[in-house]
């Protein structure tokens, strides 16, 4: 695995665990004290359980982000009043698409890396 794949193992897997906690962070500027702490020590358990059991591999699917980055560009494009009075919508919503274009480029890094690593076996074997 090269240092690419691992820097993007890594992001893509702290990025979900940064978009739960958002959540936390948007339900604590609203008023609530339980459901942040749940929300937190969850995405931390869920944080644990990604590095041991998805070790190379990316969380979502290219249809899930793309679906994600689109409705969250379309959000904001259908959005009349959005105001900056409450920056907890808006720290969701950048995580969000982080999150996702994270995903997505870890997702098509390992296509390109696989189609390479396909095309020098292909090649090799057409030499032999």
């Amino acid at each position: 695995m090269t240092t690419l794949a691992k820097v993007l193992s890594i992001a893509d897997k702290v990025s979900i665990a940064l978009f739960v906690w958002s959540f936390a962070l948007l339900r604590y500027t609203r008023g609530d004290t339980v459901s942040p702490i749940v929300l937190s020590v969850v995405s931390l358990l869920f944080l644990i359980y990604l590095f041991k059991n998805s070790k190379n591999k990316p969380w979502g699917s290219k249809i899930m982000d793309c679906f994600v980055i689109v409705m969250f560009v379309l959000g904001f494009v259908e959005a009349e009043d959005l105001s900056l009075e409450e920056p907890s919508l808006i720290v969701v919503g950048v995580v969000t698409v982080l999150a996702a274009l994270i995903d997505l480029f870890y997702y098509l890094y390992l296509e390109y890396y696989d189609f390479k690593q396909n095309k020098a076996d292909i090649t090799s074997e057409k030499s032999e």
